[in-house]
């Protein structure tokens, strides 16, 4: 992968930058312009460091990883007071965050419910098959990067540390062994396409409407 270069370093650098990004992206300044002034580093010439998934509390400061979670962190953190208005900068986030490998990254944390939720509060069902989908285009890239991926813990490959897919998968009802195999999928969009999950109907689902009754 080529990585803009502010997301690889110590937690400290990389946090600061992503804060930098995140106020230009909520001044409606696009992905690819708030991140253009960053270099790009190749994963593949860089052999320090894990991809963090999560916001990597269980590192100490003196490492370089490539955090792949302090942008999310930051969104969370700078929700503002209208919910419409918070909604809507998730989606335009959200559909710039996937258009990329790295960027894509960023969404596949085990705190992936804060995008993809369905609960009586929150639907976020409209974005399961856009990530679905982006995520099956890298695939071959990231199963190509092996065990380098982290949720702050052990390493694994991206299957093992995805909680956001584990999640979706869950919820578009692959069965509980397949969404727990151990066995990494070398053709993602083969299991997706095995479960019909890219195709089926899902906002207006009968069945998602009676598991999920949505608040208004």
């Amino acid at each position: 992968m080529k990585v803009p270069s502010c997301f690889y370093g110590t937690k400290s650098e990389t946090r600061k930058e992503c804060k930098k990004i995140l106020r230009k992206l909520l001044k409606g300044i696009s992905l690819a312009d708030a991140v253009a002034e960053y270099e790009l580093l190749d994963t593949k010439e860089i052999h320090e460091g894990l991809f963090v998934l999560d916001n990597g509390l269980a590192f100490k400061n003196s490492y370089n990883h490539f955090f792949f979670s302090w942008l999310i962190y930051e969104i969370k953190l700078n929700r503002p007071m209208s919910e419409e208005t918070y909604r809507e900068d998730m989606d335009r986030i959200f559909y710039q965050l996937i258009e990329h490998d790295w960027s894509i990254l960023q969404l596949s944390q085990r705190s992936g419910p804060f995008w993809y939720a369905a609960t009586w509060q929150y639907d976020g069902r409209h974005r399961w098959q856009p990530y679905l989908r982006k995520l099956c285009e890298f695939w071959d890239v990231f199963y190509g990067e092996g065990k380098r991926y982290t949720d702050g813990l052990e390493p694994g490959t991206l299957w093992e540390e995805n909680g956001a897919l584990q999640s979706i998968l869950a919820l578009l009802g692959v069965p509980r062994e397949e969404v727990d195999n151990h066995h990494d999928p070398v053709d993602l969009k083969g299991l997706c396409d095995k479960h019909n999950l890219l195709t089926m109907e899902v906002v207006n689902n009968p069945k998602f409407l009676e598991l999920y009754p949505f608040k208004e």
